[in-house]
């Protein structure tokens, strides 16, 4: 298992929780990834962060039925958007109250927050074609849960 991360800070945080898997502080975008070898690949909140197209080089990485699922973030563009916003602005507001009651630890690091670049649609429409046959689910709080199911290796029979 490889975890993989250009955030040093992120990592060190990871490695001190103890256990897991091997860390690489590389970017995912730059960095060699042994093509055909994982079953599982996980995002979660990061390819928001890069080109779409990143999925590409994830999905050589995959190993034949092989999966990789995102966690992703869109931004608030359409009326859907809009409408499922609802319950994430009463989620984030009631968040914010109980947050106030109980203080956590001052040395948590924030993650940098900026405009996620595709819309709900973009992404559903990018993943079609890159990933033909995943499934997209719009979530509550501005988020998207993308899955793909790298094709088995036929069978000789």
């Amino acid at each position: 298992m490889d975890a993989v991360d250009a955030d040093a800070e992120a990592l060190a945080a990871a490695r001190a929780a103890g256990g897991g898997p091997r860390y690489r502080h590389a970017d995912v975008r730059d960095t060699e990834l042994p093509g055909g070898h994982y079953d599982f690949i996980s995002c979660v909140a990061s390819l928001h962060h890069m080109e779409f197209a990143t999925v590409t080089r994830l999905r050589q990485a995959l190993a034949p039925g092989g999966v990789p699922a995102v966690l992703g973030l869109y931004p608030v563009r359409t009326v859907a958007d809009a409408l499922w916003s609802v319950p994430a602005v009463a989620l984030n507001t009631a968040h914010r109250a109980l947050s106030r009651r109980r203080p956590g630890p001052a040395d948590v690091p924030v993650p940098l927050v900026w405009p996620p670049p595709l819309g709900y649609g973009e992404t559903r429409a990018e993943a079609a074609r890159l990933l033909p046959g995943a499934t997209l689910r719009r979530l509550v709080l501005w988020r998207y849960l993308l899955v793909y199911r790298e094709p088995p290796v036929p069978s000789r029979g």
